[in-house]
This record gives structure tokens, sequence and C-alpha cells, in this order.
């Protein structure tokens, strides 16, 4: 039995970062009004204009809802994985296979508003209403129970289904506990202000386990009912009005209407909380919360989409005044943080929402040079500099001490501090000392070492050092022990050093990354994923023994043990944290992390490592015609069926764009395919059986992925047998007997016209894998291989992708607008790495252009011919313009000359209208003002069929 108690509330600072999801419909923001996860993680939404779906990089509208004229206003997916819809004028919708499946009721719809849908553990599905009272299909009927059958009220807020089979209404007249049995609704109980509820208008419903109902109401917060001794407990004492309930481990978040998310949470102790979102983001009505198996949760809130961490990894806002000043120190203690920063130090209470206050210290030293923060167990606060030594002031901000190489100090220049007990050790620029914090005595521990930039203690309280140049240093009672004696000097420069529960020592070299020292023996993580190259600035193993390092601008979290890793890189609205181990205070078992814009919180009891992240195959085009494939593990396709488009999905709504794919085609080859494309393009395939296995990667982490298989034959065609052989050979022989010189001519006619468009292939090819271009791309590649390796790396990728998709394409007549922009803007990325970013490529296409046809490469031909003639620098970019002027695509370039210009064949130009002459009546028009260059191309709505 699980009994709360009254909480008092407590608005607490700590803020998850969110990240609004830009879901635009015809050139606006969808106002979404509901919002589910399907069992793939596609989100689907309803809105005014209708039912969507959104993947985290694509909008789809599944239903128009100017057929109903109401807004869709719920959402469910039942057992079956159907979807229901219903709309705020009592229409019902149900989708299967991502299609509208027509439902028409013998009774016909509600009238009044489909406020939520559930399903009952015998499959019936149930709508409710907001004036009709609750609805259940059974055999196509709607079975209808409304207040004067002794339903609570008409007007249905939530319903929800509990184990025991009952459905649960929320009304505006307290909770009815419903259930279906012999062919009627019947009434199990009923709550209300009689026997117990705080208040009749109940606005949601959840479970927080199977015997704990959360109640909440319309306006005086949430209860707790514990149905097993029919007990209500009030938990949120103050005026909310409670929209919606997220259910998790040992907490809730509860949705309101007006003050954003209030968190109640029941492990290890009884804390309610404003998240603060309001305040931070501006987030008022909180309309559904999603918890998902990722790393993030959805949130619904002002008719918005947003994608959240979750409390793992919250924000404490700064004052302006301090906002993007040079961060110092950080110490958290008895509740408190303890911030410096360049111009002063700062204190903030944890416990609550008061404001930041500076602190007063009654003498002056130099804010700029402190180095690092500590507080004695006698509530001193001690502070390091890297030019004035170490002081300690005590409660009253006075100075009770300070040292410096006057009186017992190894030298006035302190990196780091590290209590341990009543000894306050500090590491500085000639070694190690440690001062008794009791009695003030100074002691001298090692000052025949380099500079100390980190110190940890073990088990035993042997004392670890990071030291500059000396490597690590184990200091014990019984002696000293130096390590890493035999590696390469700039191995020795240690950054950080952290112990983890097994007293493994880890490590971080300032130039060769993350160290694991283990039975004296060093051993490099290689596996760790250095996202931004950048050095380790700070790292700590937190209480689950994951290894947490800091980088110039993201936090890698690694379980060294199943080699998962997450990195948080520009996630969420996260910026960067800063540089030293001076910068990061654990308290209670969370890390503060220090920055310019606030302080970072994480929470290892929150965090959790994916289990997997899945990859779906959702699309299959074969010869560009979509087939049905949902559900489906095995196909047959003719011969001839032997261009496939497959397009790929994983539920990442953080950032798609750190997704890449990998891909093996057993029965083709066994070689694996990494691609960054979620479209796999499989063209010309032989006959016989393949299985396509791929398995999602997510650029910035290490996890486990699954493969995901479809199996697929291309079957042999039929006039590949004997039988047909023989017939082809008779026929084939009184043909080319009755022949006659009409036919010898046609057939002289079709044979020129098909060496006509072998030559416009081979011309198109050559052109496509021009020795030249690629002779220069390599020359560009050598240039900047030395000098900038993350350049020359992305220059790489696109020139892999670019060739790849001219092999794709070079047997094609057509290829879509969509397909020649992207061909055109790989060039361009390419072009920009060689010109610094001095080409400006805009694109003013509306989307339903983008099926349209042209001949391959017609943009990147057009592109190409705009560098060639003019001048391209960062003073003088060339700016290329593509729009839609009524059936034309209009491609114009600002003329600016080159002093020399190249002897131009105006080749490029005649080859595009070549091109087109080839496959349409249409001809592309040449224009040339004193300004521009303008090329109309005409747009082929049909794909034509092969001359």
């Amino acid at each position: 039995m699980l009994i709360f108690v009254l909480f008092q509330f407590k608005a607490f600072s700590q803020t998850p970062l969110l990240k609004e999801l830009k879901i635009i419909y015809n050139g606006k923001a969808l106002q979404v009004t509901c919002i589910i996860m399907d069992n793939e993680g596609i989100l689907w939404l309803g809105s005014q204009q209708g039912v969507f779906t959104y993947n985290g990089y694509s909008l789809k509208q599944l239903y128009n809802a100017n057929r109903m004229s109401k807004a869709i206003v719920s959402l469910y997916q039942d057992a079956e994985g159907k979807i229901w819809a219903g709309s705020k004028g009592g229409n019902i919708l149900e989708f299967y296979n991502y299609k509208a499946v027509v439902f028409a009721p013998k009774q016909g719809f509600p009238k009044t508003e489909i406020s939520a849908i559930t399903e009952d553990t015998s499959g019936h599905v149930w709508f409710a209403t907001k004036g009709e009272g609750i609805y259940m299909l059974k055999d196509e009927n709607l079975v209808n129970l409304r207040a004067n059958a002794g339903l609570s009220s008409n007007q249905i807020n939530y319903i929800i289904k509990n184990q025991k089979g009952e459905i649960l209404c929320a009304t505006d007249n307290g909770i009815s506990y419903l259930k279906y049995h012999n062919n009627q609704i019947k009434i199990q109980r009923k709550l209300d202000v009689s026997n117990g509820l705080h208040s009749n208008s109940v606005k949601t419903l959840a479970y927080y386990n199977p015997n704990v109902l959360v109640i909440g109401y319309e306006t005086i917060g949430a209860a707790f009912y514990t149905e097993s001794v029919n007990l209500i407990d009030k938990c949120c004492t103050n005026a909310a009005s409670i929209t919606s309930i997220g259910v998790f481990e040992n907490e809730l978040w509860l949705g309101t209407e007006d003050q954003g998310i209030i968190d109640c949470e029941f492990s290890p102790k009884y804390i309610i909380r404003n998240m603060q979102i309001l305040e931070n983001y501006g987030v008022i009505k909180i309309q559904k919360i999603i918890h998902t198996p990722f790393y993030f949760e959805i949130l619904l809130a002002d008719n918005k989409v947003f994608v959240t961490q979750g409390e793992w990894f919250q924000k404490i806002t700064i004052p302006e005044e301090i906002n993007n000043l040079q961060p110092k120190a950080i110490n958290v203690n008895n509740g408190h943080i303890l911030a410096m920063y360049g111009n002063g130090l700062f204190k903030k209470s944890i416990e609550d929402n008061s404001e930041w206050k500076a602190i007063v210290l009654l003498y002056k030293i130099s804010y700029k040079d402190v180095s690092a923060l500590a507080s004695d167990l006698n509530g001193n606060l001690w502070i390091g500099s890297k030019t004035e030594g170490l002081f300690c002031f005590g409660a009253n901000n006075k100075l009770l001490k300070h040292y410096d190489q006057s009186n017992g100090l190894l030298d006035d220049c302190v990196y780091t501090l590290k209590l341990v007990n009543n000894e306050l050790f500090y590491g500085c620029k000639n070694g190690m000392g440690y001062i008794n914090t009791d009695d003030f005595e100074s002691q001298i521990s090692q000052s025949d070492l380099m500079s100390v930039y980190d110190i940890c203690t073990a088990k035993d309280n042997t004392m670890w050092l990071a030291t500059d140049g000396n490597g690590i240093i184990r200091y014990a009672e019984n002696g000293t022990r130096y390590f890493l004696d035999k590696v390469a000097k700039d191995k020795k420069i240690i950054h950080s050093i952290a112990i983890d529960s097994k007293s493994k020592i880890w490590y971080s070299s300032m130039y060769y990354g993350l160290y694991q020292l283990d039975d004296n023996k060093s051993e490099s993580i290689n596996f760790l994923k250095n996202i931004n190259y950048s050095v380790i600035n700070a790292l700590f193993i937190d209480k689950n023994d994951n290894v947490v390092t800091i980088h110039d601008d993201y936090i890698s979290i690694l379980n060294a043990v199943s080699k998962q890793q997450y990195a948080l890189i520009g996630d969420f609205g996260f910026s960067s944290v800063n540089y030293s181990n001076s910068m990061v205070a654990n308290y209670e078992g969370n890390y503060y992390l220090m920055s310019r814009d606030g302080i970072y919180v994480y929470q290892p009891n929150r965090f959790r490592f994916m289990q997997s992240l899945p990859a779906y195959i959702k699309n299959i085009n074969v010869n560009l015609q979509e087939i049905e494939s949902y559900n489906i593990k095995e196909f047959s396709l003719k011969y001839d069926e032997n261009h496939l488009n497959i397009q790929l999905f994983t539920p990442w709504y953080v950032d798609y764009e750190k997704i890449k794919y990998m891909y093996v085609l057993d029965g083709l080859s066994q070689d694996t395919v990494v691609t960054s494309d979620n479209n796999i393009y499989l063209p010309n395939l032989p006959t016989g059986t393949y299985t396509l296995k791929v398995r999602p990667i997510l650029a910035s982490s290490n996890m486990d992925t699954q493969w995901t298989q479809k199996k697929f034959t291309i079957n042999k065609p039929w006039f590949k047998s004997i039988w047909f052989i023989v017939l082809c050979v008779v026929l084939g022989s009184i043909i080319l007997y009755s022949i006659n010189n009409n036919y010898l001519k046609n057939r002289n006619r079709s044979n020129e016209i098909e060496r006509q468009r072998l030559r416009q292939e081979i011309k198109i090819l050559n052109n496509q894998i021009n020795p030249h271009f690629l002779f220069n791309s390599l020359n560009n590649l050598i240039s900047i291989i030395d000098i900038d390796t993350v350049n020359a790396k992305i220059y790489t990728a696109h020139l892999a992708d670019f060739y790849r998709l001219i092999v794709a394409y070079k047997d094609n007549y057509v290829i879509t607008l969509e397909e020649d922009l992207k061909i055109s803007r790989i060039y361009i990325a390419l072009q920009n790495i060689r010109f610094s970013d001095a080409i400006i490529y805009e694109v003013e296409v509306p989307a339903y252009y983008m099926k349209c046809y042209l001949p391959p490469l017609t943009l990147q031909i057009l592109v190409e011919n705009a560098i060639k003639h003019n001048k391209v620098s960062r003073s003088q970019p060339l700016h290329i313009n593509i729009s839609i002027e009524k059936d034309f695509l209009i491609i114009r370039n600002k003329i600016s000359p080159k002093e020399h210009l190249e002897t131009s064949t105006k080749s490029g130009i005649k080859f595009i209208i070549d091109r087109f002459n080839f496959v349409t009546k249409a001809t592309p028009e040449i224009l040339q003002t004193s300004s521009e260059f303008i090329v109309k191309v005409p747009l082929i709505y049909n794909e034509p069929l092969p001359v």
C-alpha cells in the first residue's frame, strides 16, 4: 500500500532544457491540438488542419480536416496499432498503415467534441465527449451512456483504463468507473466530494502504479487515490489547473493550465517544485507529456511541440549582470551554491527559488585570478588564487587566514583544492601541500613536483596527483610513486584525474584524450568519440561509475563496461561549460557544471543509457512507385522492378542531422555502407534474393543498435524460359522473312534515335565524371588535408556523396527537382570549402514543385558555369538564386566578370539545351542583363518515357 502525505510546495530553480520542434505547414508553424507517439516512435499530430505525422525532419498530412471543418482534438493508438482520431465536432477517424479508413457507425457520429479515446482490456474502443457522455464501439455500433443513466456527467474531460478492465471517466461532476458487461455499459462506482474528492471538477487522470490513481483537478492541483484502501490524499496544495500527468519512476510531472510543469518527487524525499518552464521558456499551458524510452521526453505546450532531456541535465540561470562574464570556480555545500566570477562571489540556495546574492568579502582579493573554491567542516570558505596564494574566510565573510610563500605555502599560484576530512590539500605551481583546517597549520607534502592540476583520494586514503610534466603521482605515507615515467614528455601533461568504485584510475592527457590506469598499466580509451577533437578540460566519475568528460563545447557520458557513450552537444539549447576541474562541484551525488550563461546540473540517478536505438523501414518505392510494405517482412518483385528507393526512420527528435545509417545488402555484397541519407538507393539490381540489413548510428555517441531486416526477391523474367526462346526463334524467322522495305526504314530510324540516346548518355556520363573536376577536387583535398583535417573529412564526405549520386542517376533520363537540388547543394558545399563560403545559394521553391522533373545535373552545370565566369571571394561573394516563375525554374546569378576570363566553349549551356530537346519539346531560355545572367528551365510535370 502506498500512502502519500501533504507536501509543501517548493519552487526550485533548476529547469530542464527545452528545444522547440519547428513543425511547419504551408509556411507557418502548425498549431498542434493533440499528440501521441506511436509504437515506432513517430509523432501523430492533431490540428485545425487535420491529422499529420512528424518524424523529426518531415511533416506529412494524412487527413485534411477541412472535410469536417473541425479541429482534431484527440488521438489514440489501440492494441492492433490502429490510430483513432476525434474531432471537435464529434467526427471519428481511424488510420491503418498510415491511411485513413472509412469509419461509419450505424447510429452516426456524436455531435459534440471527442475529448479522449481509450481501449479496454477486451479490445473495445471508448470515446469520451463534451456533452453526450461516453460511447463504446461494439460491432460497428456505438453504445452510449449518459448522465440520465447514472454517469457522473455528460461533460467528460478525460478517460483511461485500468488493469481490471474498467474505464475511468474524469468529469466536471466527479469520477465514474465503467465496465462493459452482458452487452451493456455498467457503472461500477463513482467518486465525488461526498466520498472524498477535494473537488468534483476533475480534468485528467493517470495511474502512478496499478493501485494508486493520480487525480488532476480543474482548479486545486492534484491528489492521490489509493484504491485498495479507498483513501484520497492531497498531493499539490497550490491552486493549479492540472491539464496532463506524466508518470516516471519515483516522480510525476503535472502539466498545468498556466504555470508550466510541477514536479512531484517521492524518492529519496518528498518534494514538490515548480520546474520554471514558464519563467525560463515562456511556456504556459502544458497540454500533453509523453514519456519516451530514449534520452528525451516530448511536450505539447501552447500548441507547440517541444523535446526535453527531462531532469537528468538541468540549468540554473544566473543574473544578467554576471552572464557571459568569465567563470572562475564553483563550490556547493550545505544546500547553497557559491559561484566565483571575474567580478565577484555570488551565492544561491538550491532548496528554493531565491535570487542570487552578491557576497562581500571583507578583504580585497583579485577575483579575476581566483582558481578554486572549497568549504571546510567548520563552515569556512577557502579561495585559491593563481597570483595571491590561498585565503580562508569565516562565516561572517571576514578574512581568517592568508597563505603565501612567506608563511608556508609552496607557491602563490594555486590550481586546485581538495578537502579530505579536516585537511585541505592544494595543488600549486611547485607541488602539493595541505593545511589543517582546525588549527590552520600548513604542511608541505611534495615540493619536488611540477605543477599539480588535480587531486583525488582513493579508498585507502592515498592521494593521486595530476601534474604538468610528471604524469600521475601516487602520494602515501609509505612513499611516493611516479607513473607514466616511460612515456613521452607531452603525454605526461595531465589535466584531470578520478577514481571509480573499483579503484581504477581515469585521467585525461592534455593532447591525447582519456586513459585508464589499471594494474599499473595505462590504456587509451580509443573507442571514446571525441566529437570536435577538443581536449578534456575536466572529468569526474558519477555514482553509477559513468565517466563524464567535459570538453570545450560538449559533455560526454561513458559507461566503460558496455562501451556505451552519450554526448550532449548543442542539444536542447545547451551551450558550452568551461575550462577546469574547479568549475565542477559535487553535492549529494549531483554535479554542478559552471558556464558563462548558467550552471548546469547533471543528476546521475535520472540518467540511463538507452537499450537500443531502432531503425524502421517506412517506405519502399519501386520504379518511383510506392508499394505496400508496412509490417511486411518479405516481398517479391518482377524482373524489371529492380530500381528500389528505401526510406528509413529513427525516432531521434533531438537533432536528426546526427543520425547516420549503416546497411548491408546480402545477396549483392557483404560490404557495409555508412550514409547520412535516410534514403537508400538500390538501382539496377539483378534477379535474385536479397536481405537488406540496416542499423542507425548516432554520430555523437556509441550505443547498442539492432539490425532491421527486410527480405525481398526479384524474380527471373518469363522470357528466359526455354519454351519462350524456341517460340521467339520461330516467330522471329517468320517476321524476318515477311519484313519489307518500309519496316527496314523504320528500324533504321529507330536505330538512329537509339544511337542519339546513347551519344547523349555517354556525353552526360563524361560530364558527370569529368576527369578535370576530379583532378581539381583531389588537388583541393590535398591542399587542406594537412592544415584543416576537419574540413578535409567534410570535403571527402561531400565528394563521395557527389559521385555516389552521379552514379545512382547515370541511367536516368530525368530526376526530380528535389534530387537535382540535392546534387547541387553537395556541389556548392564542395565549392564553399574551396572558396571559404563565398558562394551564397538561395532556393525559393515551394514544396509542391519538388516532384517535377529535370535532366540530371541541370542545376550543377549551371552553378559550375556561374563559378567559371564570375569572381568568387569573401569580398565579392557569388549570389546564385533559384525560384519559380509559372512553369519555369529560374536560375539567376549576379554578374561579376573575372579579370582574365577562361576560354568558353559554351558547351555547358548547349548540353542543357540538347538534353531538354531530347526529353521534351520545351526549350530553356537564356537571358543576360547588365547585372544578371538568367536561365529559364522548363519544368517537366510527368516523367517522359525513353525515346
